[in-house]
């Protein structure tokens, strides 16, 4: 077999080569190979030579290079690939080159291979092709819409979002005017002329910052858009990149919150002088209606054994009604100090039982209709105002009586539950349906059923509970309908 000879010359050029470079026999055997090749595969030449090529060829492509340097020894014509070629370690090396035939001493044929390696290149490609694709499916999938334009206003790209927006497909816009596709035709001439201005001068006034603008659909609806745009220029060409949201619901949600915050606004502002009214006019009721129960209560006085019978019941009349009117008074000055936040309690440290059978004592004086049984009472001391916490069980007595006529029982109760004290007070009355049962102690509030058959402003329950409130206590009432109510408050005790 004949063997290769090459001048010093070429050998040099063939060891100092950075290509890889090898000769196999016409049986496909190595019988010469650079310097490159065994490093880049990890080889020394004894370990290569006698060893046919397709060994260092992935299988994969085994196959398909055989069929190609068969086909060269026929054409003689070199051909370009790609291949994998196997390193010692068993890992790729991807390589790029040529290879064909060659005959030596008319009738030697050698199949030599000429590559140089590309794994880099490929794993920087790979790489760059990766992150493309991964742009491409941000831009396809962002929230917003995006949108590309080069400086003849030419759609480039335009994403799912845009397409929702928009109604237009991508086919639909590709290559056509962002004016004929979204621009409202008389805001049209406005936007020619300032992309016309940025051409000429660089300078876009709302070039990076985040405006709103009115856009139109493919069904030719207009609607509200966020619209921000930045700028980039490739190869002497600008390109404009569009993010755009739909803020139409946005608008509509900040239209309604500004409303309801003026309606608020203007309802506190309401209250605020209804608040007023009610101190003012309280204020100044309070000084006649003393005036007239000190002069009705004199009158009754004088004439208690001169004046005639008859004129003794006007007076007695008098006095009855100046004290419901200085009731109603009082308790329209706390609603006024509740609604304004000037309720301020005063507590002290109160021995509870006497407290309670001497409130319920003075209670007792004003309704003589019912008698009142105390079915419980705890002794213990706590700290409370004891004066509004009378005016919340007075309350709670009287309006027992109101609505229980004919039943004469009112029933009272102090115990200790869950370290609190537990206060209730029961009658047989007509009962509150449960529908009632959750608003009855709201400002104003009267059951509709009965509103005409007893007196009353839905006043008393209404500072009841913030008089508990402050106390940091509850309140509750357990009802049924032509059976009577219990209203219970509940007072944390203090350790």
């Amino acid at each position: 077999m004949a063997k290769l000879q090459f001048a010093s010359l070429y050998q040099d050029l063939f060891q100092k080569s950075s290509d890889l470079i090898y000769f196999a026999n016409s049986d496909g055997e190595i019988e010469i190979a650079n310097n490159t090749l065994l490093n880049k595969l990890g080889y020394t030449l004894p370990e290569v030579v006698g060893n046919p090529i397709l060994n260092f060829i992935s299988p994969s492509e085994r196959i398909l290079y055989k069929k190609i340097v068969q086909d060269r020894i026929n054409d003689g014509i070199d051909y370009t690939l790609e291949l994998s070629l196997i390193k010692k370690d068993g890992s790729l090396l991807l390589v790029e080159g040529y290879t064909g035939s060659i005959i030596l001493n008319d009738d030697d044929v050698y199949n030599r291979g000429v590559f140089r390696d590309i794994t880099v290149q490929k794993k920087s490609d790979k790489e760059k092709e990766d992150l493309i694709t991964r742009l491409n499916l941000f831009l396809q999938n962002a929230p917003e819409a995006v949108i590309i334009i080069d400086e003849n206003q030419k759609i480039k790209e335009w994403n799912l979002k845009a397409e929702a927006i928009f109604g237009h497909t991508k086919e639909e816009v590709k290559h056509r005017s962002l004016n004929e596709i979204m621009i409202p035709h008389r805001y049209r001439d406005a936007h020619n002329k300032g992309m016309a201005y940025f051409l000429k001068t660089g300078d876009g006034p709302v070039l990076n910052k985040t405006i709103e603008v009115i856009a139109i659909h493919k069904t030719g609806y207009e609607f509200s858009i966020s619209l921000s745009i930045s700028n980039v220029k490739i190869e002497d060409e600008w390109l404009f990149i569009a993010f755009i949201s739909d803020i139409t619901e946005q608008k509509a949600i900040k239209e309604k919150t500004e409303k309801q915050e003026n309606e608020l606004k203007q309802s506190q502002l309401l209250n605020e002088k209804k608040n007023d009214f009610l101190s003012v006019a309280s204020h100044e009721l309070k000084t006649p209606l003393t005036t007239i129960k000190a002069f009705s209560q004199l009158a009754l006085m004088v004439g208690k054994n001169k004046a005639d019978p008859t004129i003794l019941s006007y007076l007695e009349k008098i006095n009855t009604q100046t004290s419901k009117l200085t009731h109603l008074v009082n308790e329209l000055l706390d609603v006024s100090r509740i609604q304004s936040g000037k309720m301020i309690l005063s507590k002290t440290l109160v021995d509870f039982e006497p407290y309670f059978q001497e409130t319920i004592n003075n209670i007792q004086l004003t309704i003589p209709t019912h008698k009142i049984v105390i079915l419980e009472s705890v002794p213990l001391k706590i700290e409370i105002d004891s004066l509004h916490l009378e005016q919340v069980i007075t309350n709670l007595i009287t309006n027992a009586a109101k609505y229980s006529p004919g039943k004469e029982i009112i029933e009272v109760t102090s115990t200790i539950q869950n370290n609190s004290l537990l206060i209730s007070v029961k009658d047989y009355g007509v009962g509150i349906s449960s529908k009632d049962q959750g608003s009855l102690f709201g400002k104003f509030y009267r059951v509709e059923e009965i509103i005409n058959d007893f007196s009353g402003h839905g006043i008393g329950l209404y500072i009841s509970l913030e008089i508990i409130k402050q106390h940091k206590g509850e309140i509750w009432v357990e009802s049924e309908q032509n059976t009577g109510s219990t209203f219970s408050f509940s007072l944390p005790l203090t350790k």
